[in-house]
């Protein structure tokens, strides 16, 4: 849905349909370099995978889903 690389937070809408707001953290370079060099963009097909830290949601994976 959105992505803001200054703050490192993006957001997804999930298959259940609620909005997710997932920061990226600043060790997760593989994840930010896909961002980054536009391998996954807005509106990408994503599988992600987050986990809850001090209030805020932190990516631990994510790429994108395989084309038909």
């Amino acid at each position: 849905k959105s992505i803001d690389l200054e703050t490192r937070t993006i957001v997804i809408t999930t298959v259940n349909g609620p909005e997710v707001a997932i920061t990226i953290s600043d060790a997760d370079t593989e994840t930010l370099n896909k961002f980054k060099e536009k391998r996954i963009q807005v509106d990408d097909a994503v599988r992600g995978k987050y986990v809850t830290k001090e209030g805020k949601n932190v990516a631990t994976s994510f790429r994108k889903t395989a084309g038909c």
